[in-house]
């Protein structure tokens, strides 16, 4: 099952719902392909589903803003870490981190809008996955997701 959740900040920034369905149908598109991919190669590859943690994030980001988030858990295993924003979205980058955010330990900066991190993971420590708008369209804000995936 599923369940959502929006915290949103007084006089945050402001992009058009349509947005939120862009990046959503961008970042589905790409989970759908790593699982065909995963499913030639034997793998079964699905939305991290660890108990007590979330498999997909949301910010909006201006240029050069980034969001992270820590205290993940995905356990013990093959990952992998990807996003996608809006149709705005020109090149995000995307970075695995210590539990705190302090040290990057994996990084996609390789200057496209779907970066990709296949990691693996270990069940006795905690990570944090940050995303960083690097280009958008005139210069706008963009809507980007951040999942995380299990490879089995």
């Amino acid at each position: 099952s599923f369940a959502a959740m929006a915290i949103l900040e007084r006089g945050g920034k402001q992009v058009p719902i349509s947005n939120l369905a862009e990046a959503t149908a961008n970042l589905m598109t790409f989970c759908l392909a790593l699982q065909v991919h995963g499913a030639e190669q034997g793998h079964i590859v699905g939305f991290q589903s660890h108990p007590n943690q979330w498999a997909v994030f949301g910010s909006i980001l201006g240029t050069s803003e980034a969001a992270t988030v820590i205290n993940l858990h995905p356990g013990e295993g093959a990952q992998l870490f990807v996003a996608a924003g809006d149709e705005q979205a020109e090149d995000i980058d995307l970075f695995l981190t210590d539990e705190e955010g302090t040290y990057v330990l994996a990084s996609d900066t390789g200057g496209d809008s779907t970066p990709l991190m296949p990691q693996w993971t270990s069940s006795n420590r905690g990570y944090g996955i940050r995303a960083k708008m690097i280009r958008s369209t005139g210069d706008r804000p963009v809507m980007v997701l951040t999942a995380m995936l299990t490879v089995q």
